[in-house]
């Protein structure tokens, strides 16, 4: 991957920045506003009517987001669905350029391992997916159900007999739902066709898609929380001087900073990966950020929190909710220790290039 940012990434970065400037948690119009910039059809395929772009674009993106702390749903209901139809056919072709457009939205309720999947059994399933993120705004629902030794998807309106859908907050404020099916029928109609793509692959490389995504969400949000503890190091005074004089703090704040830069270089690894044919580059990829989510990230996030003291924790200081973010990245889509056994078992197969 090239460091050096494209025109077109600078323009995207620059046009997400811009829409965000005003954005309040929670603002409806924000969607709106990145449907209409043409945002969402970025996460989709083009043969369903998206743009297709890389994910090293979207980085770009997603990075914003995260900077601006934006409650705006671009990975729950644009680039997890986007990567679900990657490749991949589905009966109501008109819903797909509804979901690229951004005129509906799809939110995908997945699992970190297939095993623990609702099992389809005469046609019908039973159970549920908990933390489904933009699960309460969508208007269609991709399951992911176990089909006797296979996984398979399949779409289904969120009005359908037998599904119900919980509103639910992730602590970050994020929305997300709680799905739970009971004797839900599904059908060919409504199952998604991979092609040649084995389910379990796919349900891999959502978590996977996910996992990076709010890893480059978390990106932004650092950046945000550096820029946010540099400055009130510089203007808050104790003893009649700054506290950025106090050598400790010093030391933190640079500690700090590194983090937020090493970790850049991860994500843009992981994004390079992601957009590359080599499945085992992936997971490595993306093991190796969501690792250092866990073990560097969110001990930053902290750090920065005791740098500012009392009002670090206040409600109403940005601050708060922004290692909130870094807290969520980490909890979704796999554990760090899930993380750390698949980065195991690729070094234990001589999988993964040091």
């Amino acid at each position: 991957m090239h460091f050096d940012i494209t025109d077109e990434q600078r323009m995207i970065t620059d046009s997400v920045a811009r829409l965000l400037q005003d954005d309040t948690p929670g603002d409806a119009e924000t969607w709106a506003s990145i449907r209409e910039m043409g945002a969402v059809a970025m996460a989709f395929p083009e043969e369903s009517g998206g743009i297709g772009s890389p994910y090293e674009d979207m980085v770009f993106a997603l990075t914003e987001f995260g900077k601006a702390g934006s409650d705006a749903a671009f990975i729950a209901n644009a680039m997890l669905p986007g990567a679900m139809v990657r490749g991949a056919r589905v009966a109501d072709e008109d819903m797909l350029t509804a979901l690229s457009e951004g005129r509906a939205r799809a939110a995908v309720a997945i699992a970190g391992k297939a095993s623990v999947l609702p099992e389809l059994v005469d046609g019908r399933v039973s159970g549920r997916w908990s933390g489904v993120v933009g699960g309460a705004d969508a208007d269609v629902i991709f399951l992911s159900v176990r089909n006797g030794d296979t996984v398979e998807f399949h779409v289904v309106s969120r009005d359908a007999p037998g599904l119900k859908v919980e509103a639910s907050d992730l602590i970050d404020g994020r929305g997300a739902a709680v799905v739970t099916v009971d004797g839900l029928a599904l059908s060919d109609e409504t199952r998604v066709d991979l092609g040649n793509v084995d389910g379990a692959e796919r349900l891999e490389l959502l978590n996977d898609v996910g996992a990076f995504a709010m890893g480059a969400d978390a990106l932004g949000a650092i950046e945000t929380i550096r820029d946010m503890t540099l400055d009130y190091l510089k203007t808050r005074k104790q003893f009649g001087v700054a506290i950025g004089s106090f050598q400790v703090l010093q030391h933190a704040m640079v500690d700090l900073a590194h983090e937020a830069e090493q970790f850049r270089s991860i994500v843009y690894r992981a994004a390079c990966a992601l957009d590359g044919v080599d499945a085992d580059a992936r997971r490595l990829a993306v093991s190796s950020l969501k690792r250092q989510v866990n073990t560097r990230l969110r001990p930053a996030g902290m750090s920065a929190i005791q740098m500012h003291g009392g009002i670090g924790v206040t409600e109403e200081y940005a601050l708060g909710r922004l290692v909130k973010r870094l807290l969520v990245a980490d909890m979704l889509f796999g554990s760090a220790d899930d993380h750390a056994r698949r980065l195991r078992d690729l070094f234990a197969d001589g999988k993964a290039l040091v």
